[in-house]
C-alpha cells in the first residue's frame, strides 16, 4: 500500500505520527510525501520521517487542497508515485493530522474507498483511498468536461462525485459512524473508544493559541493517542 500526505511545515509533529500510524499497519507500504515548496517541512523532521519519496508541490493548495490546479496536482502525484513503485493496488490518501490505526474499512477493490460524513461529502478527505487505475481515469474525465477553473472547488467532494459519476455503485462509502472519529479537545471522555480512523482537525475547540502552537498540541495529543492504542 502506498501512504500519501500534502503538508506543510506546520504540520511536521502531526505528520511525524501520521506517518507512524500508517507504518504500524502497513510495515512494507511506501510513504510518499508531497511538501508546500514555499513552506516545506524541516530537514529535521523529514530526516525522522524519513519518506520513501518526497517533492515539492508548485500548485497552489488555495489553503486547504482547494481547486482545480490542487485536484490535477493531487491526482498526478499518486501516478507518479504509482509509476515510482509499481505493484501497489492504490494510495490512501492522509491528512497530516489524522492516524490510520484499522484498514479494515478499505476495499482495495473499489475504485474509491472512505468515510462519509452524513452530508454531500460522501468521502472525507482526512483519509481515503483510490484504486490505482483511478486517478489518470479521473484527469481524462476532466478534460471532456467545463470546469470552472477559478473556483475553490474542494478536492474531497469532487474526487468522490466523479469517482460516483464515473463507478457508481463500485464505490465504498462507509459510514463516519463505522469507524471513524474527531478527537475532541474539551471532551476528553469522548477520546476513550477505539477507531479505525482518528482525525485531530478539530482545532476549533483550542481558544487563545495560534495556529503552530493549536498545530504543535494536535501531533502530541495525537502521540499520546498512537501510544495509548497502537
Amino acid at each position: 500500500m502506498i501512504g500519501i500526505w500534502f503538508t506543510y511545515n506546520l504540520d511536521a509533529k502531526c505528520l511525524i505520527e501520521s506517518v507512524k500510524s500508517f507504518r504500524r499497519v502497513y510495515p512494507d507500504g511506501v510513504v510518499a510525501i508531497c511538501d508546500d515548496a514555499k513552506n516545506p517541512v524541516n530537514a529535521e523532521d523529514i530526516k525522522t520521517i524519513s519518506p520513501d519519496y518526497r517533492e515539492l508541490r508548485e500548485w497552489d493548495s488555495k489553503g486547504n487542497l482547494n481547486g482545480w490546479a490542487a485536484i490535477r496536482g493531487m491526482l498526478e502525484f499518486q501516478i507518479k508515485v504509482q509509476e515510482l513503485f509499481p505493484g501497489h493496488c492504490g494510495a490512501i490518501k492522509i491528512d497530516s493530522d489524522t492516524l490510520l490505526l484499522d484498514n479494515s474499512w478499505l476495499d482495495i477493490n473499489s475504485p474509491i474507498s472512505g468515510f462519509s460524513l452524513g452530508t454531500q461529502t460522501l468521502f472525507v478527505g482526512v483519509m481515503r483511498y483510490l484504486r490505482a487505475d483511478v486517478p489518470q481515469i479521473l484527469l481524462d474525465k476532466f478534460k471532456t468536461r467545463f470546469l470552472w477553473e477559478g473556483s475553490s472547488t474542494p478536492e474531497d467532494i469532487t474526487i468522490g462525485a466523479y469517482c460516483t459519476l464515473l463507478f457508481g455503485s463500485e464505490c465504498n462509502s462507509v459510514d463516519w459512524s463505522d469507524g471513524a472519529k474527531s478527537f475532541s479537545y474539551i471532551n476528553p471522555e469522548r477520546n476513550d473508544r477505539k477507531c479505525k480512523v482518528i482525525t485531530f482537525g478539530n482545532r476549533s475547540e483550542i481558544k487563545n493559541m495560534t495556529n503552530e502552537q493549536k498545530r504543535n498540541l494536535a501531533g502530541e495529543e495525537m502521540a499520546k493517542y498512537n501510544e495509548k492504542f497502537a
